[in-house]
């Protein structure tokens, strides 16, 4: 459930695997979106680019509908898979919405031009391990399917060891069912493609860069 991963996000004995995280699950977001050093093997076998932050990656933007004012952290993040394009994470500053927002806004802060985590996804995989240990999520029955072999090979439902990957759909699936969102925010949101997300073809891809404030308001619920 969320509050207990956040429970546990929040009691991480190391300042920055509490942040970092922190941030993995808020901005719905994969880990080299976050962690800002590719090791040497990723480097020789030409594997996923690291693309984390550094600590001007953030700024305070004003937000008003209505008599509603506020305002947002907004969050630049480079999405892995769509060769770095640049979204934007907002979130409310005001804790009776988002208690963590003005705690990363700060750490993002005493980076200043550096990154703000420094290091490769398997530390931060190893932070993961380490801070949900005992924690496990539930994968449905599916099917793989090799192009050599046309019959696919099915896997039966399972529990999986709760890791980085698991924050991101568990912050989808909280954006959906406690905030409302809709398949256009997540891919605004979280960086999926409109196809993925709405079934849309690429006639459709040009709203996928839409503006914040379009799911901002969403997100301004209570938690407590």
């Amino acid at each position: 459930e969320v509050e207990t991963v956040r429970k546990r996000i929040e009691t991480a004995t190391k300042k920055e695997a509490k942040f970092c995280l922190m941030a993995a699950y808020l901005f719905c977001a994969r880990a080299s979106e976050i962690v800002g050093t590719t090791n040497s093997y990723d480097l020789a076998h030409n594997q996923t680019i690291a693309r984390g932050p550094t600590g001007k990656d953030v700024k305070i933007e004003p937000f008003e509908m209505g008599d509603n004012k506020t305002e947002a952290a907004v969050f630049t993040v480079r999405t892995a898979k769509r060769d770095g394009k640049i979204r934007k994470i907002a979130l409310p500053l005001e804790k009776q919405y988002e208690p963590w927002t003005e705690q990363l806004y700060s750490y993002y802060l005493e980076h200043e031009n550096d990154k703000v985590f420094p290091f490769t996804r398997q530390k931060a995989w190893e932070y993961a391990q380490k801070t949900f240990a005992g924690l496990s999520y539930p994968i449905e029955k599916y099917n793989i399917h090799n192009p050599e072999n046309p019959k696919p090979k099915p896997v039966k439902a399972h529990l999986k060891s709760f890791r980085t990957h698991a924050l991101r759909h568990l912050r989808a699936t909280e954006l959906i069912e406690t905030f409302g969102f809709t398949g256009f925010d997540l891919s605004v949101y979280g960086g999926w493609t409109l196809r993925s997300m709405v079934g849309v073809g690429s006639a459709m891809s040009r709203y996928a860069h839409l503006d914040w404030r379009r799911y901002f308001p969403k997100l301004l619920k209570k938690r407590f």
